[in-house]
């Protein structure tokens, strides 16, 4: 896939198999493939199953009049790539998945961040003494219920990387 900017055109690769089972299992419900593009996706992230909703932590702020909504997106694309990069360069691992979204209202949009995602059993994230942090595991009944299965039945998080 290309996407053409003012300086020059970006190419973004496809994910290979491996990235995409990771995905999958590391988000809350997981991703589905479409048969053909929707929106120039070939994925999706499930967010909603049957009544169950994913948890996400949101980011948003008041309602904005339509004509604002390109600039609004813009900064909150630049505020996520400024997120992964330091979520990154800190060190941790799991799954972090900021996206904007947005909706319609009778009065303009609601727009916002939501970020999804899960950490890694054997990340910084996992081992708080490691960022500097109380010393914690997480347990079962801290697991949200929309965890993948892969990730639900764990009986605590070791204290140090594997």
């Amino acid at each position: 896939m290309k996407i053409n900017t003012p300086k020059r055109p970006i190419e973004i690769a496809e994910p290979d198999p491996v990235q995409l089972q990771n995905l999958r299992e590391a988000l809350p419900f997981g991703l589905v493939g479409y048969k053909s593009p929707v929106h120039g996706a070939d994925y999706g992230v499930v967010v909603q199953c049957g009544e169950d909703e994913a948890w996400v932590v949101k980011q948003q702020g008041p309602d904005i009049v339509e004509e604002r909504f390109p600039e609004i997106y813009l900064s909150q694309s630049v505020l996520i790539a400024a997120s992964i990069a330091r979520y990154r360069a800190a060190g941790y691992g799991g799954c972090l998945m900021p996206c904007v979204y947005f909706r319609k209202k009778e009065a303009g949009i609601e727009t916002g961040i939501a970020y999804l995602g899960s950490p890694s059993l054997a990340g910084i994230e996992a081992n708080p003494t490691d960022a500097g942090g109380p010393s914690t595991t997480i347990s079962e009944r801290d697991s949200p219920p929309c965890l993948p299965a892969s990730l639900r039945n764990f009986s605590g998080v070791p204290k140090t990387r594997a």
